[in-house]
């Protein structure tokens, strides 16, 4: 219950001040506990912001996980990619968190570049698993690119850079009627 409570505390925190202007001590002021007890639970500060970033990654890699089970019907290329994309620019929270820790395991942190890089491999393996049945042996080379192409949303809707429709986009990537089958 702890563990939610700051978890939660933390959230409103970065999304109201962002990560550099909140404290330790004020998430630990919010969730009404002392510093001490933010540590039994939490190592430092970026431990408790990668658990909150990897939560929100997992929300919205079980979607479209759930997208891919849904009825028997799979959906074209195209539009799962077109959901996945979607779903991530939308993740307004999530998004700062991500770009936060990949400025701090570039710049600083050795150990959250490892984390970072453990869970892009994930990524991949995932993307992979979800997309093989669809676009068979394309896989491996979509899934990296896919990644690449929402980093990169991410930063520009970060910045308030405008961007075409995502759909628009994806015709260059996965033409219409993109189906399974070799490259």
């Amino acid at each position: 219950m702890t563990r939610e409570r700051i978890v939660e505390c933390a959230e409103a925190l970065f999304n109201d001040r962002g990560m550099q202007d909140t404290s330790i001590g004020d998430i630990a002021a919010a969730a009404g506990i002392s510093k001490g007890t933010l540590f039994y639970h939490f190592k430092s500060k970026d431990d408790l912001v990668m658990e909150i970033a990897f939560a929100h990654i997992q929300r919205v890699g079980d979607r479209m996980l759930a997208l891919l089970e849904e009825g028997q019907d799979r959906p074209e290329p195209r539009e799962l990619v077109e959901r996945f994309l979607r779903e991530v620019t939308a993740a307004t929270l999530r998004n700062k968190l991500h770009l936060y820790l990949v400025e701090e395991s570039l710049s600083r942190n050795g150990r959250l570049r490892e984390t970072l890089a453990g869970k892009y491999r994930e990524w991949q393996r995932t993307l992979l698993e979800a997309l093989g049945p669809i676009v068979g042996d394309r896989a491996p080379l979509l899934g990296p690119v896919l990644l690449a192409l929402a980093d990169g949303l991410v930063i520009q809707s970060s910045l308030g850079v405008e961007f075409p429709p995502i759909g628009e986009m994806l015709t260059v990537l996965l033409p219409p009627g993109t189906a399974a089958g070799p490259a």
